[in-house]
């Protein structure tokens, strides 16, 4: 028998100041929410993977349009989606 060993996957993240913006008006311009009247649907499942445009529109909501940019450039790092680990962790 295999004794397994349950190992969290965690991500590191940089909080930054930032101003609360309401998801509602941003729907419609989002593309990773495919159904948008049942757009709770897309956050069911934890972590989402986003594009950058969908990413930079969420940041610039919140007031980071230099902040998003430079952490974006900063991590580099690419998922298997061709994401940046900034744009997955963040959402």
């Amino acid at each position: 028998m295999t004794c397994r060993v349950f190992v969290p996957w965690r991500i590191d993240v940089d909080y930054l100041p930032v101003q609360i913006a309401p998801i509602k008006p941003l729907i419609a311009q989002l593309d990773f929410i495919a159904d948008k009247t049942h757009w709770g649907a897309a956050f069911r499942f934890g972590q989402v993977g986003i594009g950058e445009v969908d990413f930079r529109r969420i940041a610039s909501a919140m007031g980071l349009e230099g902040c998003a940019e430079q952490k974006t450039d900063q991590l580099g790092n690419q998922n298997s989606d061709g994401q940046s680990l900034a744009q997955s962790a963040l959402f």
